[in-house]
């Protein structure tokens, strides 16, 4: 089994090496078909979503199969909490023809958290496209606790049908989970939009002194912004597709992310390949993105 375990003060060096590891494993002899175990972390302040987004796009560009145990804070704030990668990223890798699979074991707003990535040898892939979202389906709502009284979950269940009914959305569906052995006393709150042609997914993780109120609010009301938008890919989901449609046979999608810097540098990395070109039209706030390999 392939693991790295590093504490830096710097995030930068762990970065490299958890993806040398995921690289290294890709590697190493044997069947295609039988996974590979890699265990990365936990890297002192850094999130195990900043870890998974760093491998993900080495994942799955291996021709073997791997299972990978992501170790760290599954709701940090350095990176997307863990319901972003099962829901919306996942889904929109499958429609790129990736067989990737995210698995939660142990929630954790600090280093005891344990996700799993999970991919197998791509069969093929496909050219998809993003542009409206599509029809409306429904709002689904996740409040997590650790270590606190639940009345902090009663205070956000009231705030988020309060702040969704009064724009005019149906009343969400809500679960709250308590978190009890986690090692760091956190909260965190959950919105999925979930629509006919795709799902944003906003998490709204607490820091120290944060008023409830204020976090599920504030999830809350990324859900709504992207609701009204007419755009079918969330700026985050965004920043992550422009990799794999690299590696796969391209796409298109439509974003409110017209002037990420982060997806503008990511286009400039990937097309420094020549066979991969892409095209961004700015239109009305908007950022159309076609990709052709």
């Amino acid at each position: 089994m392939a693991e790295l375990k590093l504490r830096q003060s710097s995030p930068t060096l762990p970065m490299f090496g958890a993806l040398r590891t995921v690289l290294d494993a890709a590697r190493e002899p044997g069947g295609r078909e039988v996974p590979t175990d890699v265990v990365i972390g936990p890297v002192e302040g850094v999130s195990a979503g900043r870890l998974a987004d760093v491998i993900v796009p080495a994942a799955i560009a291996a021709k073997r199969a791997l299972r990978v145990e992501v170790r760290g804070a599954t709701h940090g704030h350095d990176a997307p909490a863990f319901p972003f990668f099962r829901y919306a990223l996942q889904r929109a890798l499958g429609r790129l023809g990736f067989d990737i699979g995210f698995e939660l074991s142990r929630a954790d707003f600090g280093e005891a958290g344990r996700l799993f990535v999970h991919t197998r040898p791509r069969v093929r892939t496909s050219r998809w496209a993003w542009g409206h979202p599509g029809r409306f389906v429904s709002l689904r709502c996740e409040i997590l606790i650790g270590r606190q009284p639940l009345d902090v979950a009663q205070t956000q269940l009231r705030v988020l049908r309060e702040h969704l009914h009064s724009a005019g959305w149906p009343l969400p569906a809500v679960t709250v989970r308590e978190a009890d052995d986690t090692t760091t006393p956190g909260n965190a709150v959950t919105v999925r939009a979930i629509c006919t042609a795709g799902e944003a997914v906003f998490t709204a993780v607490a820091a120290e002194g944060d008023d409830p109120s204020d976090v599920a609010a504030q999830a809350a009301s990324r859900a709504m912004g992207w609701l009204t938008s007419g755009t079918g890919v969330q700026r985050r989901l965004a920043r992550r597709l422009v990799v794999p449609m690299a590696l796969a046979s391209g796409g298109r999608f439509i974003s409110d992310g017209r002037d990420d810097p982060h997806l503008l540098r990511l286009v400039d990395t990937v097309t420094a390949d020549p066979n991969v070109a892409c095209r961004l039209t700015r239109h009305r706030g908007r950022l159309l993105v076609e990709m052709t390999r």
